[in-house]
């Protein structure tokens, strides 16, 4: 999206990534109303809603089995044609796609001057006045440019592609499942293009996964054999073609454990911790980031690398109060008992029901219902 964005304000862009493409990436391949809005305002929605999968309603279970079903525009596609979809609109845009292992940065007087790369087995250097750093959760290579950086994740997902034993059985609505020995992660189907389901679970570390000794292959296995809440609604999966296997992947969340940047550089996506806390989700306000990184260098297009220096108040200011209450509303939901409540209050409650669909659909922030302030309203309206 940085890339895209920059290219066509005028910039000589360099796109670097270890793979080619499409490739893959683990991921729930979910699209709620954030991420649409960010394709719309940048143009590309039309490629991604071509091929992806429509849906209305998204059913949300409590641990005791209470279904809350929250209407909205949801689309379902694989990161494999998602991705490919944004890389050829950089290319379309005018950025040079170079296909490198990214070794480290380059530095003169403190300040980020481009990166080291290895090509073909031999070292180079790319010289640039603004480095976009958009390398995930994974924390090796963020190191490297932000030494103070937060080595850990903030939770673990894992994940594949199903399909129903039943020859024919389809699903019109996505599945979350707030399962007790996942809190406050959960479990998920979502039914994308030929129904071939994006099926997987997820943890966040607060929820003590080494001291529940919680395995997450197996508890995927369970799912996929009919057991569990979800697993029930379902009944049995398999895997929706061979050589389709597991696969996981960090999560960073909160908007924290790195610096987002310094002169010369920009730190942006999930290497920010742009993931929410609570929903795991993410590829909303990573893409904001990098549409924040083209605005404010459209803005200093004569000194690119003051963009790093810029950058982190911008993001501070705009998105801190809201990745903190999505991290307050992580710590409520680790109590099944209130997501319980939740869940049988929304299915009374048109208020309380409005706010979950509103937090949704980024028209709120969750302390709207998960808060100590909210707690009487959650009981009462």
């Amino acid at each position: 999206m940085a890339a895209t964005l920059m290219a066509r304000a005028g910039l000589k862009v360099a796109l670097c990534d270890k793979a080619a493409f499409p490739r893959d990436k683990t991921c729930g391949d979910a699209l709620i109303p954030d991420s649409i809005a960010a394709l719309r305002h940048a143009g590309v929605w039309d490629r991604i809603a071509e091929n992806a999968r429509s849906l209305e309603l998204l059913d949300v279970i409590s641990p005791r089995g209470l279904c809350v079903p929250i209407r909205g525009e949801y689309r379902v596609l694989r990161r494999r044609v998602f991705d490919d979809i944004l890389f050829n609109e950089a290319l379309s845009a005018g950025a040079e796609f170079h296909q490198v292992t990214v070794k480290g940065p380059l530095t003169a007087d403190g300040q980020v001057t481009g990166i080291a790369i290895e090509r073909d087995g031999r070292p180079e250097d790319i010289r640039a006045p603004l480095t976009v750093l958009a390398t995930g959760a994974e924390a090796a290579i963020l190191k490297k440019f932000d030494p103070a950086s937060r080595s850990a994740a903030s939770g673990y997902a894992i994940r594949t592609y199903a399909v129903h034993g039943s020859p024919g059985m389809a699903s019109d609505r996505l599945y979350i499942s707030l399962e007790k020995d996942l809190l406050p992660g959960y479990a998920w189907a979502f039914p994308g293009p030929e129904n071939i389901f994006n099926i997987g679970v997820g943890v966040f570390y607060s929820t003590g996964l080494r001291e529940k000794k919680l395995n997450l292959r197996t508890r995927l296995d369970r799912l996929m054999s009919g057991k569990g809440a979800l697993g029930q609604i379902l009944g049995p999966m398999t895997l929706a073609a061979p050589g389709v296997r597991y696969a996981g992947a960090p999560l960073r969340t909160g908007l924290s454990g790195s610096s987002l940047g310094r002169r010369g550089l920009v730190i942006a996506g999930d290497a920010a911790g742009t993931t929410y806390g609570l929903t795991g989700e993410g590829i909303g306000k990573a893409m904001e980031s990098g549409m924040l990184v083209a605005e404010l260098a459209a803005a200093s297009s004569r000194d690119l690398a003051a963009v790093g220096e810029a950058y982190p108040a911008e993001m501070r200011g705009r998105y801190t109060r809201r990745f903190q209450a999505y991290e307050t509303a992580e710590r409520w939901m680790r109590v099944p008992w209130f997501a319980d409540l939740v869940a049988h209050r929304a299915n009374r409650s048109p208020f309380v029901l409005k706010h979950l669909t509103k937090v949704l659909a980024e028209d709120s922030i969750p302390n709207q219902v998960f808060s100590a302030k909210a707690f009487w309203a959650l009981l009462t309206r």
